[in-house]
């Protein structure tokens, strides 16, 4: 999906464009903070990455990620991927194209995540190489 579709589709919200992450501007970001979603885009202008937080409903194979666990998630997601990428705040499946971002797990077995995002084939690079 190109950026100026998702801009059609979500023209109700306000869109921060090209907001700044710790000062540092990053132009091809949408964020529309009243549904807690975030869109990065291509060089092309293509949809490449998607961040939604706990206001949305996010679904994998029927299954509920805001509403589990993080461990919970993690026993799940390990039954349909064998090569998930664990890291300390949370996991990436390379294989379904999303990481989740729960920085309490450690803390809390029952805390959900903060974040689900979807990214597109390779997004990644050759970050997680030697770990698949």
């Amino acid at each position: 999906m190109k950026k100026e579709n998702v801009r059609k589709i979500y023209s109700n919200f306000k869109n921060y464009a090209g907001h700044n992450i710790c000062g540092i501007p990053i132009p091809d970001r949408d964020y529309f903070s009243e549904i807690g979603a975030t869109v990065e885009y291509d060089r092309s202008g293509k949809v490449s990455f998607v961040e939604l937080d706990s206001r949305c409903k996010v679904y994998l194979k029927g299954f509920s990620l805001f509403d589990h666990s993080f461990e919970s998630i993690l026993q799940w997601l390990g039954a349909v991927d064998d090569a998930i990428v664990r890291q300390e705040d949370g996991l990436t499946s390379l294989e379904f194209g999303i990481s989740i971002y729960a920085p309490d797990h450690s803390e809390c077995a029952t805390a959900p995540p903060k974040l689900v995002s979807a990214f597109e084939k390779n997004y990644y690079g050759d970050l997680f190489k030697e770990a698949t």
